[in-house]
């Protein structure tokens, strides 16, 4: 019987799991949480640590200007990561896969089509020297925008869907109040920066002043996107 042990040992390690389904459905929330937090821990880092490592530099007006200073790699990469596992989030329907597989290309586009430098005498906030190029400001900027838009697409038309032959669960129901609530934080943060952007109120003169305004406005957007991604995760708000 000591000689059969070890064979029904191995034999027990090497045998699938009885529930493929369940792994899967792991890993789809995996996914997600990952993204959320991203998304959510995006702009604090690069605050604190722009902060930290360039205390006598002005605070750049947007969190795409931080690819110029010392967290640029942190910018960078964090894009990236998101991008990736966009790319690899399938979802439970086309829509879903179109809609990560898009905003995973322009959150690609905005990682390595910088927009035009904030400080350019100044080569200690300026960590990378580049020259401007428009069109690829441009480009910079049009990806972004897409890129919020498909976020907020999500939180407003995708998370919020229900099986057809399912009724909706109390949790189900608070859930999708907080994916429309995030869905419209992140299109009210995107008028209120384009309303900065192009002064369409010129006798609004708090707007026009705050300088950090598209910062603040950034991050309410990511921040609404990263808590509809971890409430979609099942860290908040789950089905008992």
């Amino acid at each position: 019987m000591q000689f059969f042990k070890p064979h029904f040992f191995l034999f027990r390690l090497s045998t699938p799991s009885p529930h493929p389904y369940h792994s899967l459905l792991l890993s789809y929330l995996q996914l997600r949480r990952a993204i959320g937090w991203l998304g959510i821990s995006l702009a604090p880092v690069l605050l604190l640590g722009f902060l930290f490592l360039s205390p006598d530099c002005p605070v750049p007006p947007s969190i795409s200007h931080f690819y110029y200073t010392t967290m640029s790699t942190y910018f960078t990469g964090t894009l990236i990561a998101i991008a990736l596992f966009l790319f690899f989030y399938s979802g439970p329907a086309w829509a879903d896969r179109m809609a990560a597989s898009s905003a995973a290309i322009c959150s690609c586009i905005v990682a390595f089509c910088p927009t035009s430098s904030y400080c350019s005498h100044c080569p200690s906030c300026n960590f990378i020297l580049l020259q401007p190029y428009p069109p690829v400001t441009f480009l910079h900027y049009t990806a972004a925008l897409l890129l919020f838009l498909i976020l907020a697409f999500f939180c407003l038309f995708l998370f919020t869907r229900t099986h057809p032959d399912q009724i909706p669960t109390p949790q189900k129901i608070r859930r999708n109040y907080i994916y429309r609530c995030c869905g419209v934080l992140i299109l009210v943060s995107l008028l209120v920066l384009a309303t900065a952007e192009f002064r369409w109120f010129p006798s609004w003169h708090w707007m026009n002043n705050w300088h950090h305004l598209v910062l603040a406005g950034e991050t309410v957007a990511l921040t609404a996107f990263g808590i509809s991604w971890l409430i979609k995760g099942a860290v908040f708000m789950r089905d008992h």
